[in-house]
């Protein structure tokens, strides 16, 4: 995260588990010193839960449509990283300029991907072209692995993790929309 966001962006770090965001926005908060970091969460305490989610919106949503049809966010940081869970899925009209996710059932992948440059705007160098990145502890070659991690199993059932990365797996690229049919 550190070199992709070298030139400023905005970027998303998608887990499968509370607690995993928890520790996955401790540790970028201790090595992205120079890098906005936010945590966003469905356990967000209800009093305080559309308080921050009017944060989130407010920072990584549309902004104002310009005449030429791009959109521009004065609230948008020059270089921050949201840690979230599933919450960031569905709902909210959010724009990052990189996401990265844990492996999750194709079809929900594919709609944290419907975050990433959703917006017409100006893009940091180096994050012109849009890029989603899915965690998996699994080989360059092989099989899939032993485990997907016993918290993400307890989410998702193996069998459709399997087939994700059945899907996924030698791909360096996914054309939407044309191909989310066959993939889901």
């Amino acid at each position: 995260l550190n070199d992709q966001l070298s030139s400023g962006g905005c970027a998303a770090v998608i887990c499968n588990t509370f607690d995993r965001s928890i520790e996955v926005y401790r540790s970028l908060k201790t090595v992205l010193v120079t890098t906005e970091c936010l945590l966003f969460h469905a356990r967000t305490l209800k009093k305080w839960r559309n308080e921050r989610e009017q944060e989130i919106l407010l920072k990584f949503g549309k902004g104002e449509r310009q005449k030429d049809g791009t959109y521009i966010n004065g609230y948008r940081p020059d270089r921050a990283v949201l840690v979230a869970t599933q919450v960031v899925e569905q709902s909210l009209d959010l724009d990052f300029d990189l996401i990265i996710s844990e492996i999750a059932p194709i079809d929900l992948l594919l709609q944290r991907c419907g975050r990433l440059h959703r917006h017409r705007r100006q893009r940091p160098m180096g994050l012109e072209n849009s890029r989603f990145i899915v965690l998996c502890d699994a080989a360059a070659t092989g099989g899939p692995p032993d485990s997907f991690g016993k918290s993400i199993e307890s989410i998702y059932d193996r069998y459709l993790l399997i087939l994700t990365w059945q899907a996924l797996f030698g791909r360096e690229s996914i054309e939407i929309p044309h191909e989310i049919e066959d993939l889901v």
